[in-house]
């Protein structure tokens, strides 16, 4: 599915100059992962009661942040940010090649092997595990995961933009 959403992705600006970045022999599931994100993208989120607004770019940290080969990953996860309350995936290595994940959890990492799809798959299941809300920025990239992909979710009660775009991707033929 990753392709399709890919060239899904591609009928949407920020979404095509974000592809645009990944070079041929980059991470194929990342690639995929970053075009979901940006293309189901909610730039205004309700925290506590107070609206905020986040870009793409700063989106994207709440589900991936990269770190340099060689980095303390125990440190990297003891010095994340507050704002990072929920999981997200701390990838070891070059930003779009990345040869390790970690799920950071109340700033400790967990490792989740080599594969991005595993470190997706097992970060989704400590949403459900740990009882966490998503973080809001990638509420409608967690619904779409939740709904089409592991179908735990009713595809009715998600968002219009949602189904949308899970219907564009179902369309794209290889």
């Amino acid at each position: 599915m990753k392709e399709q959403i890919i060239l899904a992705g591609e009928g949407n600006a920020s979404v095509l100059v974000q592809i645009q970045k990944f070079q041929p022999d980059d991470n194929r599931d990342l690639c995929a992962l970053t075009a979901l994100a940006f293309a189901l993208h909610k730039s205004v989120v309700q925290v506590r009661g107070t609206s905020t607004s986040s870009s793409r770019e700063n989106s994207l940290l709440f589900l991936v942040q990269s770190i340099p080969e060689g980095t303390d990953v125990e440190a990297a996860a003891k010095a994340k940010k507050p704002v990072y309350q929920q999981p997200f995936l701390l990838a070891l290595g070059p930003a779009r090649r990345p040869v390790q994940y970690f799920a950071v959890l109340d700033k400790v990492a967990v490792p989740c092997g080599t594969s991005l799809i595993t470190a997706i798959d097992r970060l989704f299941k400590c949403h459900f595990v740990f009882n966490v809300h998503y973080s809001p920025a990638l509420l409608h990239f967690w619904h779409f995961i939740a709904a089409f992909i592991y179908e735990v979710l009713d595809p009715h009660t998600v968002k219009p933009i949602i189904r949308s775009f899970a219907s564009s991707v179902r369309a794209v033929e290889l």
